[in-house]
């Protein structure tokens, strides 16, 4: 009977450490990688509008 409760206690415990620790870390590293691509992107879009020409007027 001791072995089962050792056996439940382990289940939980390496269920309790993938889903509040390790989910949740890949999820926000998820997100930083999207915000890094994003500003990444903007950058680029910013430097390809100076050097063609458009200007913070002309953007309608």
């Amino acid at each position: 009977m001791l072995l089962f409760a050792d056996e439940a206690l382990a289940v939980t415990l390496v269920s309790l450490a993938i889903w509040v620790v390790l989910f949740p870390v890949l999820v926000q590293g998820g997100i930083a990688f999207a915000i890094v691509l994003a500003r990444g992107e903007k950058r680029e879009n910013d430097e390809y509008k100076a050097s063609h020409g458009y200007g913070p007027s002309d953007l309608s």
